[in-house]
């Protein structure tokens, strides 16, 4: 995206949370803090990705009033975090190869050799935390 590109990750996904917001009247916080100061292109995309597939499966599945989300540096890799207060789901079958959502943020997250946790459970809400390495980068 050329919005990551020009902005920088940090401002990008500030931009697309409020973007976000305002489209579903959801309230969304953002929190950033130790962003590295470079993060490879491939990895800043990849964030950028899940971000955006968290924040479409909130508004296709989780009748959410809010989220917060939060991008961070620490020990040489960049966190996610997106947490959203919606009715959840069991989190088994939702990984199932025939959903793409969730798999699509877990194959791009593991060709970075990054992890991506999904911890749901119904009437608790969702909580996607992806952590990618920032090879030769400091916090």
């Amino acid at each position: 995206s050329s919005k990551v590109e020009l902005l920088g990750i940090a401002r990008a996904s500030r931009l697309l949370c409020t973007e976000f917001a305002t489209q579903h009247k959801i309230s969304v916080s953002f929190e950033e803090r130790e962003i590295p100061r470079e993060v490879p292109g491939a990895v800043t995309m990849c964030v950028y990705r899940v971000l955006q597939g968290a924040l479409q499966n909130i508004a296709k599945h989780s009748p959410a009033s809010s989220c917060h989300d939060e991008l961070y540096g620490a020990d040489g890799e960049i966190h996610l975090i997106v947490k959203d207060d919606g009715v959840g789901f069991d989190s088994e079958p939702a990984l199932d190869p025939r959903g793409m959502g969730l798999v699509s943020m877990r194959e791009r997250v593991a060709l970075l050799n990054g992890r991506l946790s999904i911890d749901s459970s119904q009437g608790d809400g969702t909580r996607v935390h992806a952590s990618l390495a920032c090879r030769g980068s400091g916090v």
